[in-house]
């Protein structure tokens, strides 16, 4: 009871977090209290998902994780490396467990259940775990057989240590990795020993910086943020929406920042995996973008709001067509031809329209709606070394 004679209650629902808006090179935005809804105990962990490789990190009394964000500070001697510090700890297992629990949350309500990892059965339900401080290196990766995404983190002389764990579009996309695996195992299967293919290497990538894009676009402040600095033209190329990984890209020959506004075809991307990825994240980025346009009414609604709606229809689509595309073998132009069956079927002639003519341009596929000839990848494996640590370790052989 306080003074005025009014009972206070504990706050018992669900915990607050502290978590990067971006990532600590996006000075603008810094850092936000987010609220996840279900119960988080120490760790911090729920029924599936684990923050691992600490000491258990514990909520205060509310339940809450409300770390301050670790100072920053330069590498000023590589022989000297500074210590990671209790703090540090304590605000990366919080932000990170924050940003895969909100994008398991975002997928689950796409789904309409609860997910499951590629590895639960009615027996086995071992959640997936999570090291935000892996071990030094310069990747972050999802692994189905160590159950896990791990997150590793370097040091350059005269710049702050990099932790890929505090960036927000590089967690969201290893989170999209375990989910989609978990969607369509088989996608990680390596074919006949000849490896991962090409085609469904080049779109697990794009589905996971899609991950990314559709998490910032369910976050309200930040859709908001988005219109004001785009000034409701997503087509704008500075932009945090479109670019992927700016901390990483900050850092010389680095070059981990991909662009989602982007004019590649796939008959002049070449064979190399992020590069063929980012024609289908542009195509899908351009459609959002012009369906956007098409439902702007700023008179009657903010733009922020419309923003909002067409992201969450259009990644419905996106997932409905990743479910009803082939177990095996997929390619872009597979899971392009359901989108535009599920928005006809919708009775969004439009929005079709703009779907096919958008997979026409990059060359996915035909006037005839009939798989590009440039969109056959399936029978190339290329060697996964130097590109996404998902798939450099996580295919499987069956």
């Amino acid at each position: 009871m306080n003074k005025s004679g009014v009972v206070k209650k504990k706050l018992e629902t669900g915990s607050r977090i502290n978590i990067w808006k971006q990532d600590p090179t996006v000075r603008e935005l810094g850092v936000r209290t987010t609220f996840v809804h279900n119960k988080v105990y120490a760790g911090p962990s729920d029924s599936q998902i684990a923050i691992k490789g600490f000491a258990p990190i514990l909520p205060d009394i509310n339940g809450d994780f409300l770390f301050p964000p670790p100072e920053q500070r330069v590498v000023e001697d590589l022989y000297n490396l500074p210590k990671i510090s209790e703090g540090e700890q304590r605000f990366d297992a919080a932000h990170t467990y924050a940003v895969v629990r909100k994008v398991l949350t975002m997928y689950q309500r796409v789904l309409g259940r609860e997910l499951k990892w590629v590895w639960n059965s009615e027996s086995e339900v071992e959640p997936l775990s999570i090291y935000p401080h892996a071990s030094v290196g310069r990747s972050a990766f999802y692994d189905r057989s160590l159950r896990s995404l791990n997150f590793q983190y370097f040091y350059v002389l005269g710049k702050q240590p990099v932790f890929t764990c505090r960036s927000m579009d590089v967690v969201s996309h290893e989170t999209g990795h375990a989910i989609f695996d978990s969607l369509k195992p088989y996608w990680n299967v390596l074919e006949d020993g000849r490896g991962l293919s090409l085609a469904l290497a080049a779109l697990q990538e794009s589905l996971s910086d899609l991950t990314s894009i559709f998490f910032i676009l369910s976050q309200l402040d930040l859709v908001e943020y988005i219109i004001a600095q785009t000034k409701a033209n997503l087509r704008y190329e500075d932009n945090i929406l479109a670019t992927w990984g700016e901390e990483l890209g900050a850092i010389p020959g680095y070059g981990a920042v991909r662009n989602a506004v982007n004019n590649l075809k796939l008959s002049e991307a070449g064979t190399e995996i992020h590069r063929i990825s980012q024609v289908f994240t542009g195509a899908v980025y351009d459609m959002l973008s012009e369906i956007l346009n098409a439902e702007r009414e700023p008179d009657i609604r903010d733009d922020a709001e419309a923003l909002y709606q067409v992201s969450q229809y259009m990644l419905h689509v996106l997932v409905q067509s990743v479910l009803l595309s082939p177990d095996r073998k997929a390619s872009f132009a597979d899971v392009a031809n359901e989108m535009i069956k599920i928005t006809e079927g919708t009775g969004r002639s439009g929005h079709a329209e703009i779907i096919r003519n958008n997979f026409i341009v990059r060359d996915i596929l035909t006037d005839t709606g009939v798989a590009s000839p440039f969109d056959d990848f399936s029978e190339i494996f290329p060697d996964l070394r130097g590109c996404c640590g998902t798939l450099n370790g996580a295919a499987v052989s069956k």
